[in-house]
């Protein structure tokens, strides 16, 4: 009897189906997987994302700046910044008004003048005018902290307790190497004139030079220097 070779290779044939079968099968998973990623790169195609934080700009520059203040300066000058409210109008602060104001600077009249004189036998005995009293003095006289040195007509010799010559000519002022100031005050607004350990508003002129004016107030231990 001859045999049916549909049935001697039926084997082979249903494991040709099975081979073709998972080949479809793939087939369609894996397209099916593209399309998905394909929808799915669509999808995220219009959607940013945030840098992470080393990455936006500006943040690399904003940490050294903070970690360079804090190496080379006090922070707490900034603190007034800080604690502001950011959602309010800045108003600038009125800076605060110097207690005094440094008008001017000027050498001082000497407060010795020689006012004239009178020969006599016993010598020439000079008219010295110190400050506001007049006093009749000859050569080695020692008057009000001042020593007559020499007496002539036009002009005579005077040295002060610091060891300072000065010639004084007859019926004239000069200067002395002391110095007057004008200050104006704030709290009183008016112009005042002092002079070395004068008192102005409660502080003490300790020293006036051309460039400024130094003040001291003991009750609060403060120091003053008023510049031009």
């Amino acid at each position: 009897m001859k045999s049916n070779p549909l049935l001697s290779n039926i084997e082979k044939i249903v494991f040709g189906l099975l081979i073709l079968i998972s080949l479809i099968v793939i087939v369609i998973y894996q397209g099916r997987i593209y399309i998905k990623d394909e929808t799915i790169k669509n999808k995220i195609a219009g959607v940013k994302f945030n840098l992470p934080p080393e990455k936006i700009e500006g943040v690399k520059e904003y940490n050294d700046l903070i970690a360079r203040l804090k190496r080379l300066d006090s922070f707490s000058k900034y603190e007034i910044y800080l604690a502001r409210n950011g959602f309010l109008k800045y108003i600038k602060p009125v800076p605060e008004i110097p207690p005094f104001e440094l008008k001017a600077v000027r050498k001082k009249y000497l407060d010795v003048e020689y006012r004239g004189f009178i020969e006599s036998l016993s010598g020439t005995v000079a008219q010295l005018k110190v400050k506001n009293r007049s006093y009749f003095v000859k050569e080695g006289d020692e008057i009000d902290g001042y020593t007559v040195k020499k007496v002539c007509n036009d002009y005579m010799l005077i040295k002060d307790g610091a060891g300072v010559e000065y010639i004084l000519p007859l019926g004239e002022k000069i200067l002395s190497n002391d110095y007057e100031a004008a200050l104006y005050v704030s709290k009183t607004h008016k112009t005042v004139k002092v002079k070395l350990g004068d008192i102005v508003n409660g502080f003490k002129v300790l020293d006036i030079s051309p460039e400024n004016v130094v003040l001291y107030n003991q009750t609060y231990n403060k120091k003053l220097i008023v510049e031009k």
